[in-house]
């Protein structure tokens, strides 16, 4: 195993080292999601960006890696991240369609309306979006969701195309 793979292009990572690197990034951004979750811990602002920038650079590297040492073109990168990334964004407009239209019923209900007439309505739209920026219990609850359900969406693609990955044969035998 030559953990240096996950971090350096160039050096042919065999498939266990592939694999065990990314379950090496999924545990750091396991934890990373949880601290922003669970801690007060005040991290910088952009700290998810820029881990999450970080981490797509260490995955095509250890990606390119793998696919090297495996005799195959860099250009097969493509498939695996561009999708988890595509399944990640999904998830969160999945979670945050569905918190809108949630919240959207709690709202007319608690008014005597309908939802339909609430997004009929510019003023009551406007009232709503107040109403929903107010309500910091509910958001959290939505981010909780959307994070780890985005999270899992993203590292399913990555782990699906990591086992296919690992199992291409080396160059070496």
């Amino acid at each position: 195993m030559n953990p240096v793979a996950w971090f350096v292009p160039g050096v042919r990572a065999n498939g266990a080292t592939y694999f065990f690197g990314l379950l090496v990034f999924l545990a750091a951004h396991a934890a990373l999601t949880a601290v922003q979750l669970y801690t007060d811990i005040a991290l910088p602002d952009g700290a998810g960006l820029i881990f999450l920038i970080v981490l797509l650079v260490l995955l095509v590297f250890v990606h390119i890696n793998r696919l090297n040492d495996a005799g195959r073109s860099w250009t097969w990168i493509f498939l695996p991240i561009p999708l988890a990334l595509l399944a990640f964004f999904i998830v969160v407009m999945i979670f945050g369609t569905m918190f809108f239209f949630q919240q959207l019923g709690v709202y007319a209900e608690a008014n005597s309306l309908d939802a339909q007439t609430v997004m009929q309505d510019p003023a009551l739209m406007q009232e709503f979006q107040t109403w929903i920026e107010n309500s910091e219990a509910d958001l959290g609850g939505l981010q909780l969701v959307a994070a780890w359900g985005s999270t899992g969406a993203f590292w399913a693609v990555i782990l699906l195309f990591g086992l296919w990955f690992r199992g291409m044969p080396s160059r070496e035998g």
